[in-house]
């Protein structure tokens, strides 16, 4: 009657209700197990068909995640594998680099002294070049001066040989006078014996005055030739010494201008040398922030070989990418 209706129904309500609690029951075993491949079969009803759809669900989601997190876990490892591997091309060119970097800070300071020398003995030989060219043209002004002395030697030459003239031709009227006299003398006999004796001295002094004038026109004469000898000597000197005056202050502009760049590039070398140090220490820092991001990406790819093993516990029914590539 309707009681044994009723209690097939009820016993088939019980049923239903076993079969999908069991069902549900084995998936959710299978989850715990990590196999993520168990698909529940079909024929729920009511509540428990929206219960197997949920369960199914979250099911398919954890899978969609755990396949998510392989592939993100496999990037991870393989982009920290690239990255170490520029890290340690970057450390070695690094340590090339600071290495070629302290040979060039030592060369420049090598350098730097050998300059410094350099300019000490561009300084010396500048203080050198203005002792020489002072004393040249001390030299010059001497040679002038000794030239005007010379030409006043030989002015007054010229006046002595202008008296000397006037003397000699003293001399020569006087001997004239005398022989003059000699003559009237000659003439007024026994009382002119006397005078004709005076005109007599007379006439050898003037004749022997007109020796001596002439012999000191002759040495005068032999004198300023000489003179004249020396003014032009002592002129070509003058001139050999203005042309070395001039070169000596050529040179020590050339030597003050060679000082003066030794001195910039001595300052330039000294900034050089200066970036460079800096360089070196920038590049050890660089090595010491390289010796960290290895650190960091090991332990990076340890936590995400650890990621893949604990997502390797799921069974999503896929190869992963690790086992693909292997």
């Amino acid at each position: 009657g309707i009681f044994a209706e009723i209690c097939r129904g009820l016993n088939q309500i019980g049923e239903a209700t076993d079969a999908s609690i069991s069902e549900m029951n084995a998936a959710l075993r299978h989850l715990a197990k990590g196999d993520l491949t168990y698909v529940m079969r079909d024929g729920f009803v009511g509540v428990f068909a929206e219960m197997a759809h949920s369960l199914q669900a979250a099911n398919d989601a954890i899978t969609g995640t755990v396949l998510a997190i392989e592939a993100t876990s496999q990037i991870i490892d393989g982009s920290s594998a690239e990255i170490g591997s520029a890290t340690n091309d970057l450390a070695r060119r690094s340590e090339h680099n600071a290495a070629m970097l302290e040979e060039t800070a030592s060369a420049l300071e090598q350098m730097s002294g050998t300059i410094g020398s350099m300019t000490g003995l561009a300084n010396e030989a500048k203080d050198q070049m203005r002792d020489i060219s002072s004393h040249a043209e001390s030299g010059n002004s001497i040679a002038q001066e000794a030239l005007a002395a010379m030409e006043s030697i030989r002015q007054s030459s010229e006046r002595i040989e202008g008296v000397l003239q006037v003397i000699d031709d003293i001399a020569f009227q006087t001997n004239l006078l005398a022989l003059n006299a000699g003559v009237e003398a000659a003439r007024a006999g026994e009382s002119g014996r006397g005078f004709a004796v005076v005109a007599s001295e007379v006439r050898a002094l003037a004749q022997r005055s007109s020796e001596a004038s002439q012999e000191i026109a002759q040495i005068i004469g032999t004198a300023t030739r000489d003179v004249g000898r020396g003014v032009e000597m002592v002129d070509n000197t003058a001139d050999a010494l203005g042309q070395i005056v001039g070169s000596l202050r050529r040179v020590q502009e050339r030597i003050e201008h060679i000082a003066g760049a030794v001195g910039e590039s001595q300052v330039g070398i000294a900034e050089i040398s200066k970036a460079t140090t800096e360089l070196d220490r920038t590049s050890q820092q660089n090595a010491a922030m390289i010796e960290e991001t290895n650190a960091a990406l090991t332990t990076l790819r340890g936590e995400a070989d650890q990621l893949v093993s604990n997502v390797a516990q799921f069974n999503t029914g896929a190869l992963s990418r690790r086992d693909t590539a292997a």
